[in-house]
This record gives structure tokens, sequence and C-alpha cells, in this order.
């Protein structure tokens, strides 16, 4: 039964019982693991308006530009206009695009009406630092500053 064991692959000894673990070329063939490779990224800025400063009470959205599963999601800025999002994308490539829409809700504060803004931000393989695992591959950050302009008015 043991030389069956033995030959099936199995043994009574665990290489990786000081910790290490299994790296892809151990056994010259692939080691199969449950995963996915993912990053962590944080897409920030402040938003601001045409003559107007920072602006708060503005509805910022991320969402993906590809139509995927990722979900969308929502922040209003503060005081000082800055809003933050940190997430995780899982993606073989590293490469991915994310839109940042800027939207005033509150109508007249903050000095006037604003028109709606999308900003498209692009992620590479490249801006992703610090991975060392088997799945993670390493974190970004981007800063992304909007300025929105004054609604036109549309009762002309």
């Amino acid at each position: 039964m043991t030389r069956l064991l033995a030959l099936l692959g199995f043994s009574a000894c665990n290489p990786f019982s000081n910790g290490g673990s299994p790296t892809p070329d151990m056994y010259g063939v692939p080691v199969p693991e449950y995963g996915a490779p993912y990053v962590d990224f944080t897409v920030k800025g402040q938003v601001s308006g045409e003559d107007a400063g920072p602006l708060k009470n503005i509805r910022v959205v991320l969402k993906p530009y590809a139509d995927n599963d990722y979900s969308n999601d929502t922040v209003a800025t503060g005081s000082s206009g800055n809003y933050e999002f940190k997430k995780q994308w899982w993606d073989s490539s590293g490469n991915f695009t994310v839109q940042v829409i800027a939207e005033d809700i509150d109508g007249d504060d903050n000095g006037g009406s604003f028109a709606k803004k999308v900003t498209q931000v692009p992620f590479a393989k490249s801006d992703f630092k610090g991975g060392g695992g088997w799945f993670y591959e390493g974190s970004a950050e981007k800063t992304v500053d909007i300025t929105l302009e004054k609604a036109k008015d549309n009762s002309e």
C-alpha cells in the first residue's frame, strides 16, 4: 500500500513543514491552487468648481469602464472637496480602466449648479508595486483632481 501511495505522489513527509510553500517549478509541473490574481488600488482627489474653489456634497461615483461584474461605489465630498476610494481588482492582466463621475446634487448650493464630469482613470500592470505573493500583484494610487464647469442654463 505504501508503494502504491508513493507512486501516486503521496508521502509521509511534508516538504513545507518549515513554513515554506510550493513553487510552480518545484516538481517540474505547475502546482494547482485556488484563487485569482488581485491588486489593491486607490483613487482619490479633490473636486472644485471653476471660480468656486473646493466643492462639498458632490456625488463621486467609481464605476467600471468595461462591462463587467465590478460594482459601482459612491461617496460624497467633504467640506474640503476631497474624496477617496480604496478597492481591489481581480484581473490577471493588471490592466483596467475605471470611471470617476462627479455630479452636483445640491442644486445652487456651493455657488451655483455644476455640470456632471466623467473622467477615465487607467491602471497598467506597471503601476502596481509591492506584490510578492502568488496572487497579490501589489498596490497603486492615483490622484484625480476634478474641476467642474458651471451648468449651462437650458431655459434660453
